[in-house]
């Protein structure tokens, strides 16, 4: 898996950069050191100044990459949901039962990611900022002009790749769409609360039944009928 896991590659949007940061000495150590620095000062304090400073380069050499560290987030944010997409296809597609395919679809979800570096990127560390950070990059005013754009792409199809699944086990339920969006956003905010509001959250970073719990919601989600 690890093998599998360096060679894999992920195409991201071309809107979430000016220049690809994968085909260049420069890009991928914007990449490499700006996931990690901006996981750790937070994306509020961190800037393309830091950054630079960091990589031994100029502030504006960065910006050749990328507009603006929102869209620097954005991307990697899209590395990352198309990364999970990869992963549920591939760990799934011999699973015929549709139940146990969400369930193990859920399952990764949950599950802590390993500290398994790509070329670019530590998956631990991507976890976390789509874990603290994913908000940020749509409850902004542009979102729609984003939207457009396809910069929440990868995401909603993340997404909807639940939402098929939730259709696999009843081919007539109407709300597959918005129950795979809260199971793949609650997901996230629960181990955002354990972490930083525990009091709204049932769940500790060490539970073992978390995945459990999605698991019976999701399911139980898909006996609820549309009223007329």
């Amino acid at each position: 898996m690890e093998i599998l896991f360096q060679s894999m590659q992920i195409k991201v949007n071309e809107k979430t950069y000016l220049k690809n940061p994968e085909v260049s000495v420069l890009g991928k150590k914007i990449l490499k050191e700006g996931h990690r620095m901006l996981n750790n000062l937070g994306f509020e304090d961190f800037t393309f100044k830091k950054l630079a400073e960091k990589i031994g380069t100029t502030e504006s050499s960065i910006y050749r990459y990328f507009e603006s560290k929102h869209q620097f987030l954005i991307y990697l944010l899209n590395w990352y949901w198309s990364y999970l997409e990869y992963q549920i296809v591939f760990q799934t597609f011999n699973v015929k039962n549709a139940e146990e395919k969400l369930k193990k679809a859920i399952e990764m979800l949950c599950e802590t990611q390993p500290k398994s570096t790509h070329e670019n990127f530590d998956l631990n560390v991507l976890q976390q900022i789509s874990i603290n950070e994913t908000a940020k990059a749509y409850l902004i005013h542009e979102v729609d002009k984003k939207n457009t754009e396809g910069c929440y792409h990868s995401y909603k199809r993340l997404c909807n790749r639940i939402a098929k699944i939730l259709l696999e086990i009843n081919s007539r339920f109407f709300f597959a769409q918005t129950t795979a969006a809260i199971i793949v956003d609650s997901i996230s905010h629960q181990k955002f609360y354990c972490e930083h509001l525990p009091s709204l959250s049932s769940f500790t970073r060490t539970s073992k039944n978390t995945s459990d719990f999605f698991f019976q919601l999701a399911l139980s989600a898909t006996q609820l009928k549309k009223k007329s």
